[in-house]
């Protein structure tokens, strides 16, 4: 994905083709090697997206190690191969092109390293939602809503991509890809349609309860009314039940005294009836 935008989008090959305006005009048209031109192209777009300043920084901490290098007895490629200067001018231009020869470093702040792990970010963003997934699969028909915005600050509003200037073919295209989507919005609306029909998302018959209010105030009053005539039947009936427990309670321990009373009295005649039968035995009556 990132080719295609780095190299694969024309605007970004219009942008890739100028020089840094911070490099040095050459006095004729100097011969690169393939290797220092892929080398200049990188730090270029690595300058677009990263800043100047923080190549700057590397530049910076690339001479400052490279002076450590050299302190301590280390001998560089870059050393060797450097061409004795001519004038102050040829000396500066040589120190220049000796510093793009260097290979490129290839540290974690490097521009490959962050578009890896930005790759890697995105492709995990893209698994979970399967709409993305297939909008990144068509990226090359909406490359210009990845383009960042810098990349059309050389363009004119008139030039700036719009859905109007593509063919017919392309539009086809593009519409068949966005077929299932337009059913399922034309479904959602058809869905939202039939639920504003049926009043759902109206009020409904919530302002009908305004001239019910004073009948239900007199409800509540009835309703108030009721309640209290009731606690106060409640109050009467707890009375009758305590009064009527305490009744059952004294009747039933008037009814245990009359049986001992009864059973004693049954037991005294049994004892009478035997001495009787005893003495008529013995001839005493």
């Amino acid at each position: 994905m990132f080719g295609s935008v780095f190299l694969g989008d024309p605007r970004q090959r219009i942008l890739a083709s100028t020089s840094p305006p911070s490099s040095p005009l050459p006095h004729g048209p100097p011969h690169i090697s393939p290797e220092v031109a892929l080398q200049l192209r990188i730090r270029w777009l690595e300058a677009l997206l990263l800043g100047v300043n923080e190549v700057e920084g590397k530049s910076v901490n690339k001479k400052s190690s490279k002076t450590a290098g050299a302190s301590s007895g280390a001998v560089t490629p870059v050393s060797a191969t450097r061409r004795k200067p001519v004038s102050g001018e040829e000396e500066a231009d040589d120190a220049d092109m000796t510093d793009e020869e260097e290979p490129y470093s290839t540290d974690e702040n490097t521009l490959i390293r962050q578009a890896e792990e930005i790759q890697r970010r995105l492709d995990a963003i893209v698994e979970k939602y399967d709409d993305l997934a297939m909008f990144i699969q068509s990226y090359d028909k909406h490359a210009h809503l990845f383009t960042p915005l810098f990349a059309f600050n050389h363009q004119n509003p008139s030039t700036a991509p719009a859905y109007n200037s593509l063919s017919s073919a392309d539009l086809d295209a593009l519409l068949q890809e966005m077929e299932p989507e337009i059913r399922e919005a034309d479904r959602s609306l058809a869905s939202i349609i039939q639920l504003e029909k049926q009043g759902v998302t109206s009020a409904g018959k919530l302002e009908e309860y305004e001239p019910l209010l004073p009948r239900l105030a007199e409800v509540v009053k009835k309703h108030k009314e009721d309640t209290n005539r009731f606690d106060a039947l409640e109050s009467r009936l707890m009375g009758l039940l305590e009064r009527y427990n305490e009744r059952v309670g004294i009747m039933s321990e008037l009814f245990v005294q009359w049986n001992d009373t009864i059973r004693d009295a049954e037991a005294d005649i049994v004892k009478l009836e035997k001495e009787l039968a005893k003495r008529q035995e013995q001839g005493l009556q």
